[in-house]
């Protein structure tokens, strides 16, 4: 059996976004609460709708894939609605 060749049109990237925190203590006192921050996180990889996330609301983002069986499949996505996101560096051409 032949395997089909995939072109790969992805972009990689560095998203920095907001995540939600919280206090790990049942009780908290004023200054834990004036203190607490949202978690900023990074993810880095593959883009997968690239070109229509601003529309979408969410940026799809992949770091591994796999083409065997004549199919190409996607592992490590992250889904991040666009509200949450802080930048969006391109880091390579692929």
């Amino acid at each position: 059996m032949q395997n089909i060749k995939f072109e790969f049109n992805f972009k990689k990237y560095i998203c920095t976004w907001q995540d939600i925190n919280s206090a790990d203590n049942p009780w908290n006192d004023q200054d834990d609460i004036t203190e607490l921050r949202p978690a900023i996180c990074k993810t880095l990889g593959y883009v997968y709708n690239l070109e229509t996330y601003k529309a979408d609301g969410y940026i799809t983002m992949f770091a591994t894939w796999s083409e065997d069986h004549n199919a190409r499949e996607f592992g490590d996505i992250c889904c991040i609605p666009n509200g949450c996101i802080v930048s969006l560096t391109q880091l390579s051409d692929n």
